[in-house]
């Protein structure tokens, strides 16, 4: 949004997939450029999809991440470009103001690796929650207190953000899988009671699927069989797993590992001496969505 003065809304545009933009507007105005954490497409493959602070409250309603430019004066062919920092400076960090775009960014891919193969798919509004006092103890989430990433009904995902405990603004595996979690919801089916759950446990059936599916699409979103999913800022932790030659000290039907290696077999291309199937992402996206 290009804004005046008086914050009123002069012109409205969105970036291009570049996150090049333009407007017109008269000569010599004074003008401010607004850039929101939001993506909205109201053409064949409509989606709207924004980010929103879940520990600050304004009225009852959460705010939307925004960022303005400096104020220029408009003329013949103004360029103003606009710079979101990470914030990560070793130990330190300061302000985050790139890590709501960064979820979006993850998010703009699982929308087009779905659309690629079906064009005219209509998805559902999302709010993303994100808050740099988002951390790993569990609570109320209106405190930050989000004890992991997660999806939750109807369409909200919460993401890790504090720095001393975890965070999950750029691992693209974590944002993809909660993101499986709101498209298995609403265009296939889960009958998964949720809960904690890790590669090694022996879970009930509808879980291990439910969680294999989402890290197996995660790794075919990115484009990357390596799971990663970074700790806190300092000292630099995380953990990662290979899901193309998955181990597993509890493998079987129960197991979200052994499932999440199948998924993921199913897919690729790569032969690993007992897979020999390459079906790529359609049939597998047909039938989570074939009745």
């Amino acid at each position: 949004e290009a804004l005046d003065n008086n914050d009123n809304v002069v012109a409205t545009t969105s970036t291009d997939n570049t996150g090049s933009y333009s407007f017109s507007a008269d000569k010599d105005l004074e003008l401010r450029v607004r850039v929101s954490a939001k993506m909205l497409n109201t053409n064949d493959t409509p989606w709207d999809v924004q980010v929103f602070d879940n520990t600050i409250n304004v009225g009852g309603q959460n705010p939307l991440y925004v960022t303005d430019s400096s104020v220029f004066t408009t003329s013949d062919d103004t360029i103003k470009n606009l710079h979101l920092p990470a914030g990560r400076n070793g130990e330190n960090s300061g302000i985050r103001s790139a890590a709501p775009f960064a979820i979006l960014d993850i998010i703009y891919e699982s929308m087009q690796t779905v659309a690629a193969i079906e064009p005219t798919i209509a998805f559902p509004p999302l709010e993303v929650y994100w808050s740099p006092d988002n951390n790993a103890s569990s609570g109320a989430v209106e405190d930050g207190d989000l004890g992991s990433s997660f999806f939750q009904i109807p369409n909200e995902i919460y993401i890790l953000g504090d720095e001393d405990s975890d965070t999950d603004e750029y691992d693209r595996h974590v944002i993809a899988h909660e993101w499986i979690h709101y498209f298995e919801d609403n265009f296939s089916r889960s009958d998964s009671l949720g809960g904690s759950h890790g590669v090694d446990d022996q879970l009930d059936m509808r879980v291990a699927y439910s969680e294999a599916l989402a890290n197996a699409l995660s790794g075919i979103i990115a484009g990357d069989a390596v799971y990663r999913d970074s700790d806190s800022f300092w000292p630099y932790y995380g953990w990662s797993m290979d899901m193309e030659s998955n181990y597993s000290y509890n493998p079987g039907w129960f197991n979200e590992g052994s499932i999440q290696s199948i998924i993921y077999d199913l897919y690729d291309s790569q032969s690993d001496g007992v897979d020999n199937i390459a079906l790529g992402f359609g049939p597998i996206l047909n039938t989570l969505k074939s009745a």
